[in-house]
């Protein structure tokens, strides 16, 4: 009898050093689920706010985009008629620069 109160006794203790730690990782498992939730939570968020500036600026672009593409049309209508006028005295490498810039500049327009 004294030994089976004791094999219990073991066992009994055993059982308390394994809940005790099942509870601990219980707890760890709750603080780590808290810092995932705070993080998408604050992901969440800052996803939202982006989209908002993201919206705004686009708001933005779509007004000054116009006007942009008329000051860039005035400054490609300069350079049309200086290219011309001075396209003899270009070099070859010059003059395809020019001409690259003229379509990089055209392609703003697009």
């Amino acid at each position: 009898m004294k030994e089976e109160f004791q094999f219990l006794q073991a066992q009994y203790h055993s059982l308390k050093l394994e809940c005790e730690k099942l509870a601990s990782e219980k707890t760890e498992m709750q603080r780590h689920y808290v810092m995932y939730y705070e993080m998408s939570y604050g992901l969440n968020l800052e996803m939202h706010k982006q989209a908002e500036i993201v919206k705004r600026l686009s708001t933005i672009c779509a007004k000054i985009i116009p006007f942009v593409k008329q000051e860039v049309s005035g400054v490609l209508d300069y350079g049309r008629r200086e290219t011309a006028k001075g396209q003899e005295l270009l070099s070859p490498i010059q003059f395809h620069n020019s001409v690259n810039i003229k379509h990089l500049l055209g392609l703003l327009l697009d």
